[in-house]
This record gives structure tokens, C-alpha cells and sequence, in this order.
């Protein structure tokens, strides 16, 4: 029996062959805070090139389309005297897709601008729901910014005891997080490896097949076999197995080749990383060629990048601008990222060439101030008499 069919009898609970065999019980992760990304390779990669990418990123703060100076920038830049701004979206993004939100707590007089943002551990915060199965209050545990948050008159979660705390939930609009929606396949990788190990260390023999010399009932039948893997558990697969001459055990010749999960775990490995949004060609060498890299850097950064951090930025800058009583926006500066400033100067020559818009108008969609005489609308011209250019034929 296969080892892809053997592991989808296991998954769907069908019953295959008679014979017996030792191949690990796959167990779905329940991926949530406690989950830790080194437990899959695969995921822990595919986490850290997007929450790396983020936290390379700068935000901005703009009133319309003017970019202005604002607390929000500040804090995210510095948010304590401990972090790093590059420390604390790191850390959202990791929550995120393990669970689909994070937290972080505003410290301040609640009706002015906070002066420090502190990043919380998902693990450390409990969440009540009403009724309707909406957030009533939350508590954090075991932290410095332990307290009990509830809903204030402006809708802000606030620390009840001091008021000078506020708890801002960062929450991707999804019913469940990246990790979550290939954790099968994240079970596939992890315990695949840990049968890969096994084979290594057995010489390949993972199954037998077992025939019982009398006619045991069906309550015997089953002591036998518990008894019997018991015994072949106990030798880590292999090793000597003790028997009373009541049954014949015979190896089944199956090679590691035909046993092999190499197929799954490269779908599953696929799988996770586009599922964290990591297009391929960026993560594998053979599905990656000249033409098509450029343009996966490009998606990487316009589908999953770039709205990942504007949601975390503007969540942030929100509740800031909210406390400063003022109206801005906090986004992703992608006018510093190298592959969309190429994407954006590619475009403002294409523009450019067809002669519609002003140098002005093109250097604003490049991010870049107005030039004294960049109003006037130019067209391309390649084709001049040539007695302009004083040349005798």
C-alpha cells in the first residue's frame, strides 16, 4: 500500500488492507499563540520573509495627499525605549497569522497622544463576549500591562483602574488566520518528517504483516495486536519482537522509495507558502526563472505585503490621530520599496511617452516635489527637417 494512499485511509478513518502498519497518527495543529513557528519549517520561513518585508517598510502619515509629521509615524518608528519599530511589527505580523489578530497597548492619558505603544502577547489576553457574540471586555494576565480593558464612551478599549491605558486590536477580516487555513497541510510536513526520521533509522522496514495461527475472537484479535505494538513501539520500529509461536510476522516489501511522502510534502510545502502569500518563484529554485521572479517580487509586495502593513499602520495611526483629535491617514511609504518605486517609474515613462500628462503630474505619482517648470504638457518628437539640424546632403 502507497504511503499517500495509506495516509488519506488514516485521514478519512477507511480501512485498507489487513495487514498492519506502524505509520504515525497525523495530528492537526490547533494553530493559535501558543502554536511555535519552529515546529514547521515551511511556515516559519514563509512568516518570516513577510513579517521581514514589513517590518523594512516605513509608514507614512498623509492629510489628503499632503505627507505631514504626526505622532502616529513617531511611534511606530520608536514605539518604546526597549523596541524597535522593526521589533514590534514583527511581532503583529506573527500573531496575525497565527491567529488572525494581535495587540498592542497605547500608554498615556487616554485624551492626548500617547507617549509609548507596547506590544502584548495573543496568549496573554482573554477575551468575554456579550451575547450577540461580541467583545464585552478583555483582561491581560502576567504582563506589565495587566488590567481589565472595557468599551468607553468613544468606543476605545480602556484600563478601568488607571485610564491611561488603551489595548488596539489588530484584526485581519478573515474567519481564520493564514496558518490555520493550511494547517493540515503544516501537519503533513511536520509529521512526515518525523516518519522520514524513523525510516532513516530503520534501515526502511515500517511495515508488517501479521498472521495469527489459530482462529482468535475478535477481543483477542485486538489484545494481540496491542500487545504486539506495543513491543515493536518500544523498539523504536525495529530490534528484536518476542513472540509465544501463535503467529508469523513477515515484512512487507515495500522500499523507502515506494513508502516516500516526497510528493505530498512538496504539494504541502507549495501549499503553506502561498498560503502565507509568498509566490514560489521566491522561496524555489525550480520554479523560478528570469522572467517570471521580477514579476513574483512585484506580487509579493502589491498582494500581500503592502495591505498586510497599511492594515497594521493605519489601525495603529487611527487610534493615535483619534487622540489627537485630528484627521490623517497612516499607510505604507511604498515610494521607499525598491520594487514598487521600479514598478511606479515604469509606469511614469509609459505616461510619459503618451504625452497626457504633465512632468509634475508624473513626479507626484513617484512621490517627488513639483518642478518650477514641470506644468507644461510635453510631446515626444523624434522626426525634425534635417536642414534645422544645419547637415548638406
Amino acid at each position: 500500500m502507497s504511503m499517500i494512499k495509506n495516509f488519506t485511509a488514516k485521514l478519512f478513518g477507511k480501512k485498507t488492507s489487513t495487514a498492519y502498519d506502524h505509520s504515525f497518527n497525523l495530528e492537526i495543529p490547533e494553530i493559535d499563540y501558543y502554536w511555535k513557528l519552529d515546529n514547521c519549517s515551511v511556515a516559519a520561513d514563509g512568516v518570516d520573509k513577510v513579517a521581514s518585508a514589513i517590518a523594512n517598510s516605513n509608514p507614512i502619515s498623509k492629510d489628503g495627499d499632503n505627507v505631514i509629521k504626526t505622532r502616529s509615524v513617531d511611534l511606530l518608528n520608536k514605539p518604546n525605549d526597549k523596541a524597535t519599530g522593526d521589533d514590534l511589527v514583527y511581532k503583529i505580523t506573527e500573531d496575525i497569522y497565527k491567529n488572525k489578530s494581535a495587540y498592542v497597548v497605547l500608554v498615556g492619558n487616554v485624551n492626548s497622544a500617547p507617549i509609548e505603544i507596547h506590544y502584548v502577547k495573543g496568549k496573554k489576553v482573554n477575551r468575554f463576549l456579550n451575547s450577540h457574540g461580541d467583545i464585552d471586555y478583555i483582561t491581560i494576565f502576567n504582563d506589565d500591562y495587566a488590567g481589565t480593558y472595557v468599551y468607553d464612551e468613544k468606543n476605545r478599549l480602556v484600563d478601568i483602574q488607571t485610564g491611561l491605558k488603551q489595548l488596539v486590536i489588530i484584526e485581519y477580516p478573515s474567519e481564520r488566520s493564514h496558518l490555520q487555513n493550511v494547517a493540515l497541510e503544516i501537519a503533513v510536513l511536520t509529521d512526515g518528517l518525523k516518519r522520514n526520521a524513523a525510516l532513516m533509522q530503520n534501515g526502511g522496514r515500517l511495515s508488517t504483516l501479521i498472521t495469527f495461527k489459530d482462529s482468535p475472537t475478535q477481543t483477542e484479535f485486538q489484545s494481540r495486536l496491542e500487545s504486539v505494538d506495543n513491543q515493536i513501539r518500544r523498539k523504536n520500529y525495529g530490534g528484536i519482537l518476542a513472540t509465544n509461536g501463535e503467529l508469523d510476522l513477515k515484512e512487507m516489501g515495500l522500499t523507502p522509495r515506494d513508502m516516500d511522502f516526497i510528493q505530498l510534502q512538496e504539494a504541502c510545502e507549495a501549499r503553506v507558502y502561498l498560503g502565507c502569500g509568498v509566490p514560489l518563484p521566491l522561496v524555489k529554485a525550480s520554479a523560478s526563472t528570469f522572467n517570471n521572479y521580477e514579476t513574483a517580487q512585484e506580487n509579493f509586495y502589491t498582494e500581500t505585503v503592502i495591505p498586510l502593513a497599511n492594515m497594521i499602520y493605519s489601525t495603529i495611526g487611527e487610534e493615535i490621530a483619534k487622540r489627537e483629535n485630528k484627521k490623517y491617514t497612516t499607510l505604507t511609504n511604498i515610494q521607499e520599496i525598491p520594487v514598487i518605486q521600479k514598478m511606479l517609474t515604469k509606469a511614469a515613462k509609459d505616461r510619459k511617452d503618451l504625452g497626457v500628462e504633465t512632468i509634475n503630474e508624473m513626479r507626484q505619482q513617484l512621490g517627488l516635489s513639483p518642478h518650477t517648470n514641470g506644468d507644461i504638457l510635453l510631446v515626444e518628437s523624434r522626426y525634425v527637417p534635417i536642414e534645422s539640424l544645419g547637415v548638406e546632403i
